[in-house]
C-alpha cells in the first residue's frame, strides 16, 4: 500500500500497542461503516469544466475503484513502515549496492540523469510479525484519486470523528504532488523554466487509472503549464527536443510498464531521455535501484548487508522486516520443493501481481522441480511467507490510522484490495455497528489518512 506522509499517533486513550492492533483488527472485521459523501466526492472530481461527468463516468466503468469501506492500521506500524523504508533508502545510497545492482540490470540504468523519480511505492502486508515489505514499486498510482477521496471523507458517527482526516490535513496535498515534478526537474534543468509535461503511457485512455491521468492533466494545467496526454507512439523529437503534435515536451510523467524503455515503440522516447531532450521520470535507472524484484535477494542477505558495511540495526530492521528471498535454481530444487507450503514464487521482472502465485497453488509444472537450469533476469524468486503457513495471495490488512480509500480488482491487484464482506443479516450488521462502536469509543483515538490501491498503483 502507499503510505501518505502525517500519520502519527495523537494524544491517545490506547494504552498499549498490542491494545491498538487488536482495535484495528476488530474495526477491519467488523466496521461496516460508510465513510465516503459521494456529493462531495463528485464535486471534487468534476471540478474541472473540462471533464465535468468523471464521477459518473468513474462509477460506470470502474464501479470498484473507490472503497466506501475504511481499513485501518496503527501509528505503530505506519512507524514501522517508515523504519524500514529509512533501511532501504539506506542501502541504496551505498554505492557498492548500486554498482552491483545496475551491473545486472538493462545497460540504460546507468545513465543517471539527475531525477530520483515520482511517486515511489513500498508495498507492505500486515500479519503476525508486523509489517512486511514484499516489494518496492516505481510509478506508483493511485496519489490524485486519494487526494479527491480523502477530502469525500465524513465520519457516519459520533466515535468516528476523531479518525477522519480534517480539511487541513489534506487541503494542500495535491500542490505538495506538484512540488515533486518541480524537484524532479530541477534536479536536471536547473533554473531552467517548466512549460510542458506529458502524462505517457501505452494506450492511455484504455488504462484502468485513466481517469487519475485527467485529474494530473488538470493539476499541471492549474498551475500554468502545458499538459497533455499521450502515447509514446505520439511523440517525436525535432532539433533536440521532444514534441507532441505542434507543442514541445519538457518532462514526461512515465506511466509505462517497459521500465527500461527496451520495446520498439519506446524507441523515440528511449532516445529522447538518453540525449537529454526531455526529462523523464521516473526512469530506468530508479527502477533498477529500486523496484527490481531481484533487490530483494540483497535487501535479506545479511553477509551481503554487513559486507556492505550496513550498520547492524539496519540489517536487524531489514532482516525483520523483509521476507527473506531467493533466486530460483535448479540446484535448489528440491529443498525449494519441501519447503513449499511457506514459500510464494514472483517473477523477477514482474509487474502488477503477474505470475506471481503462492508455490501450493501453483501447477506442477511451475514448481520448485520445473525449474530454469540458470539463474537470468527474467527467472522466478522464492519469498518466505513470513512463517505463517500456507502462502496466499494479497488479501485485506489489519491496519488504526490510515484508511484506504481506492479499490482495485481483486485477484492479483496490484496494490492488493479490499475484498468483499460476506452478505450478512440487517440484524447481525446492527449487532456489529454496536460492538465496533464501543470498542472504538473506548480504546481509539487516532488520526487516519487515505491510503491508495488502484490498478497501475502497483506496476512494477
Amino acid at each position: 500500500m502507499t503510505i501518505l506522509p502525517g500519520a502519527t499517533l495523537t494524544p491517545a486513550t490506547i494504552a498499549t500497542a498490542t491494545g491498538a492492533e487488536e482495535l484495528a483488527a476488530a474495526l477491519n472485521r467488523d466496521c461496516l461503516c460508510v465513510t465516503v459523501n459521494h456529493e462531495t466526492l463528485r464535486r471534487e472530481l468534476d471540478a474541472d469544466g473540462a471533464n465535468a461527468d468523471l464521477y459518473d463516468k468513474i462509477l460506470a466503468t470502474r464501479p470498484n475503484l473507490f472503497s466506501d469501506m475504511a481499513v485501518f492500521v496503527t501509528g505503530a506500524q505506519v512507524e514501522r513502515m517508515r523504519e524500514i523504508i529509512r533501511a532501504v533508502e539506506t542501502v541504496v545510497a551505498l554505492p557498492a549496492y548500486r554498482e552491483e545492482v545496475t551491473a545486472e540490470a538493462p545497460e540504460i540504468s546507468r545513465f543517471n540523469p539527475g531525477p530520483r523519480g515520482v511517486f515511489m511505492g513500498y508495498d507492505f502486508h500486515l500479519g503476525p510479525a508486523g509489517p512486511q515489505l514484499i516489494e518496492i514499486n516505481t510509478n506508483a498510482g493511485g496519489a490524485l484519486l486519494n487526494v479527491a477521496l480523502a477530502r469525500a471523507q465524513a465520519a457516519c458517527c459520533e466515535t468516528m470523528k476523531p479518525l477522519i482526516p480534517g480539511p487541513a490535513r489534506v487541503s494542500t496535498l495535491d500542490d505538495i504532488f506538484f512540488q515533486m515534478f518541480l524537484c524532479e526537474w530541477r534536479r536536471q534543468r536547473s533554473a531552467q523554466p517548466l512549460t510542458g509535461i506529458a502524462i505517457m503511457d501505452d494506450a492511455p485512455r484504455e488504462q484502468y487509472l485513466y481517469p487519475e491521468f485527467l485529474l494530473f492533466e488538470r493539476l499541471f494545467r492549474r498551475h500554468g503549464l502545458k499538459a497533455v496526454i499521450a502515447d509514446p507512439a505520439e511523440i517525436r523529437i525535432h532539433q533536440g527536443k521532444l514534441w507532441h503534435e505542434n507543442e514541445k515536451i519538457d518532462l514526461v510523467y512515465n506511466r509505462l510498464t517497459d521500465f527500461a524503455l527496451e520495446e520498439p515503440r519506446h524507441a523515440v522516447l528511449r532516445q529522447a531521455y538518453l540525449e537529454g531532450s526531455v526529462v523523464l521520470t521516473p526512469h530506468p535507472r530508479a527502477h533498477a535501484l529500486y523496484a527490481d524484484k531481484r533487490n530483494l535477494v540483497a535487501l535479506t542477505d545479511g553477509a551481503r548487508l554487513r559486507a556492505w558495511q550496513i550498520p547492524e540495526p539496519v540489517i536487524h530492521t531489514l532482516l525483520t522486516g523483509i521476507p527473506r528471498t531467493v533466486p530460483v535454481t535448479r540446484a535448489d530444487a528440491e529443498r525449494l520443493w519441501a519447503r513449499r507450503h511457506k514459500l510464494f514464487f514472483k517473477p523477477a521482472a514482474g509487474y502488477g501481481a503477474k505470475a506471481a502465485y503462492p508455490a501450493t497453488n501453483s501447477p506442477s509444472e511451475c514448481g520448485a522441480r520445473s525449474l530454469p537450469a540458470t539463474t537470468s533476469r527474467r527467472n522466478k524468486l522464492l519469498r518466505a511467507n513470513g512463517g505463517c503457513g500456507r502462502a496466499e495471495p494479497k488479501r485485506r490488512s489489519s491496519s488504526i490510522s490510515a484508511i484506504t480509500s481506492t479499490r482495485a480488482r481483486c485477484n492479483s491487484s496490484p496494490r492488493g484490495c479490499i475484498r468483499g464482506r460476506r452478505p450478512i443479516s440487517a440484524r447481525r450488521a446492527a449487532d456489529l455497528r454496536r460492538c465496533s462502536a464501543c470498542r472504538r469509543k473506548a480504546m481509539c483515538q487516532e488520526t487516519i489518512l487515505p491510503v491508495s490501491r488502484g490498478k497501475s498503483a502497483n506496476k512494477t
